[in-house]
């Protein structure tokens, strides 16, 4: 079997494959500090190797410990320019963030047209590929948590909640219109995006793409947009990116 993971900011995701029977795939998620403890579990499963996805150096070291201890093959996925048809946008490829990379590889799987990647997690990153594969580049702004976060931080006598609105109505307390204008404002900026890249399709994943799927209003006569919401998109990416059997 196989063990993929996803090592995002906030916590680790994965997915069991290669199970004898149909029955769907075992997956959940973790906290970085009971990664070793967690890992442990599948000491008697004879998993065959572990793919890769980390934005964090230090969970990454754990992984690798515990993969050399138990003798595990581990592939740790890297930006490569062209893999699943993707031709990456960035001047440096080896700065774009990994794990924006295979969501992309991972969309491009099911789409051929002009398409845009969220990932609406601790920070919500858009990329915008087109129907050639190319990437075109993309925006980083702060998550609904982070953006709402900030102005409680750095603002006298604003209370704001510990992540974005469920409404985009007009607040009527101080963190309600904190967290609807910043819902308010991620979905802005989503919108906007539609109308200047021409897009057809929105593939979106993170811990807020529920919420921003429930609220974005693109399926219409004038823009028909195909809202694809998919939260284990970095994962299913590592299996376009690390084929390993």
């Amino acid at each position: 079997m196989i063990l993929d993971i996803d090592v995002g900011n906030s916590s680790v995701k994965w997915i069991l494959r290669g199970g004898a029977d149909n029955s769907p795939a075992p997956r959940g998620r973790v906290a970085h500090g009971e990664l070793d403890r967690w890992l442990g579990q599948f000491g008697d499963q004879q998993l065959t190797s572990i793919r890769l996805c980390s934005v964090v150096g230090s969970a990454t070291e754990v992984i690798l410990a515990w993969a050399q201890r138990t003798g595990t093959p581990v592939g740790v996925a890297t930006v490569q320019d062209g893999a699943g048809g993707v031709r990456c946008g960035y001047r440096d490829p080896s700065r774009l963030g990994v794990d924006r990379w295979l969501a992309m590889v991972a969309a491009r799987q099911a789409c051929s047209q002009t398409m845009a990647v969220v990932d609406a997690g601790t920070a919500l990153t858009v990329d915008i590929v087109d129907a050639a594969g190319q990437h075109l580049g993309g925006y980083i702004v702060p998550g609904l948590g982070l953006m709402a976060k900030s102005l409680g931080d750095h603002t006298w006598g604003v209370r704001a909640p510990s992540s974005g609105g469920e409404s985009v109505e007009p607040g009527r307390a101080t963190a309600e219109a904190v967290g609807h204008g910043c819902l308010l404002a991620t979905l802005g900026l989503v919108e906007s995006l539609v109308e200047r890249q021409a897009l057809r399709a929105l593939f979106i994943t993170g811990g807020d793409g529920a919420c921003l799927v429930r609220h974005l209003r693109l399926n219409n006569a004038r823009r028909a947009v195909e809202i694809v919401f998919a939260p284990s998109l970095v994962l299913d990416g590592l299996a376009v990116a690390l084929p390993l059997s």
